[in-house]
């Protein structure tokens, strides 16, 4: 039972359990911690830097792709079924922004190689050029 509201006090809740979070909460932020922990398996596997194109083993190159295939499917899944509207439809337009960052750099890219005025593509610059075209839209939808 709850004791009665004192309108003379300060409003803090001093002496009262704090307030529990929801499942949608306690699921956007298991789908995030997910995600980085991914990362950081990925990183204690493979403690090269990411832009090193060294070669790997052929184990370590499918267990990698594993973790990253079967991990990220299932930080998606948890992220889709926690996030808000509001923060879905960042996440959705920040998607759809990097995809066409990709979809436009890629082959503009691979043409001025193939005319010999720039180095050959990097796939690893492209993804991430195109997780930081993410961010930014997400968070300047997100945060405006």
């Amino acid at each position: 039972m709850t004791e009665p509201h004192d309108p003379h006090s300060s409003g803090s809740h001093a002496g009262q359990a704090r307030p529990r979070w929801s499942a949608r909460k306690k699921l956007y932020w298991t789908s995030l911690i997910g995600a980085g922990l991914l990362g950081v398996v990925i990183g204690v596997v493979n403690p090269r830097p990411y832009l090193d194109a060294g070669a790997l083993t052929q184990s370590s190159a499918i267990a990698l792709s594993a973790a990253w295939i079967v991990g990220l499917l299932l930080v998606m899944v948890l992220y889709h079924r926690a996030v808000d509207d509001h923060e879905e439809r960042a996440m959705l337009w920040a998607n759809s922004a990097s995809w066409y960052f990709l979809f436009l750099a890629a082959p503009v890219w691979w043409l001025l190689h193939r005319g010999g005025l720039v180095p050959p593509i990097d796939l690893v610059a492209l993804f991430f050029a195109s997780i930081i075209v993410n961010a930014a839209v997400w968070a300047w939808l997100k945060f405006r």
